[in-house]
C-alpha cells in the first residue's frame, strides 16, 4: 500500500538524517517507486536525490530531484510542495539542474501560496537564491534574500531555513566583497554545529 511504501521513504529519510546512508539505500530499495501515489512518488524521488547527494553522484541527484519538481508541478498542490519544501535545500546547489528546478519549484510555491510569512514560501525561495546566485544574478538573489531576511525573527525557530538564510547571507556578503558580514554569518552558522 502506498501508507506502508511512505513509512519506508519517512524511515529512509531519518536513517539518511541520522548518516545511515546504507540502511536509507536498503530501505528505498525495497520501495516499487512505479506503484506510489504521485505525491509519495515524489517524495520518492527526493529521497533518492538526497541519497545520490551523499553518495557523490549529482547527474543521478539531478535526475531525481527533477521527478520530484515534475510531480509537484502536475500535482500543483499546496500540500505536496510543504512536504518538499524544507527537503529542497543548499545540498542540492552543485548538482547540474538545481538551478532551473529551484527557480520552478519557486514560481510553482509562489503560484500555490501567495503569504510572504509562510514556511513553504520561505523555503522555496532561499532555493531561489540560490539559482539566482548559480546563475550569475546576484542582484535578484540579494532582492529574494532581504525580503526574507526582513522576518528573520520568525524564521529562527525553523532550524533548517534559519542556517540557509544565514549561509546566503554569508555568501551574498562574501560575493559583494563584505568580509566583516560573510565572517560574523560564518561564525553564526559554525554556531549550529
Amino acid at each position: 500500500t502506498d501508507l506502508s511504501a511512505r513509512s519506508l521513504v519517512m524511515a529512509a529519510r531519518a536513517a539518511s538524517y541520522s548518516g545511515d546512508i546504507d540502511g536509507a539505500r536498503a530501505m528505498l530499495a525495497r520501495v516499487d517507486g512505479e506503484r506510489l501515489e504521485r505525491g509519495t512518488r515524489s517524495e520518492f524521488a527526493l529521497e533518492q536525490a538526497w541519497l545520490a547527494c551523499a553518495t557523490g553522484d549529482p547527474p543521478q541527484a539531478s535526475a531525481a530531484l527533477r521527478r520530484a519538481v515534475e510531480i509537484a508541478e502536475r500535482e500543483a498542490s499546496q500540500e505536496l510542495c510543504g512536504l518538499l519544501a524544507e527537503r529542497m535545500r543548499t545540498h542540492f546547489v552543485g548538482t547540474p539542474a538545481f538551478a532551473e528546478l529551484a527557480r520552478r519549484f519557486h514560481d510553482l510555491t509562489q503560484a500555490l501560496q501567495r503569504r510572504t510569512d509562510t514556511p513553504l514560501y520561505a523555503h522555496a525561495t532561499v532555493g531561489a537564491v540560490w539559482s539566482a546566485i548559480w546563475s550569475g544574478d546576484c542582484e535578484r538573489a540579494r532582492a529574494m534574500h532581504d525580503s526574507l531576511w526582513v522576518d528573520v525573527e520568525r524564521w529562527r525557530a525553523f532550524r533548517s531555513l534559519h542556517v540557509d538564510l544565514c549561509m546566503t547571507r554569508s555568501f551574498l556578503a562574501t560575493i559583494a566583497g563584505d568580509r566583516l558580514t560573510a565572517g560574523r554569518f560564518a561564525g553564526v552558522l559554525l554556531g549550529f554545529l
